[in-house]
């Protein structure tokens, strides 16, 4: 199943949890679905876009916000210029 286009736009001023809880609400895409699409914990998700949760994880951070403000990369048989970790 192919998921919307949800590409956002930081907005300057606000703190990155405010922009990705801006950007979670604004997709329309329930908890259960932003969390399978990421790989984050449900439950962590919840508590941290309702706001009982003040803090995630720096890599959590990082998964919520490439799925938010960065489009899907298209695969291509062009090699990378990343060198393997």
């Amino acid at each position: 199943m192919k998921t919307q286009a949800r590409r956002a736009t930081p907005r300057r001023g606000l703190s990155l949890a405010d922009q990705i809880r801006r950007a979670a609400t604004a997709s329309g895409l329930s908890v259960y679905r932003i969390a399978k699409e990421t790989g984050v914990d449900q439950s962590t998700l919840n508590k941290f876009l309702s706001g009982t949760r003040a803090n995630i994880r720096l890599d959590v951070a990082d998964r919520l916000f490439e799925f938010f403000f960065h489009p899907p990369r298209r695969k291509t048989n062009a090699p990378s210029l990343r060198p393997a970790p």
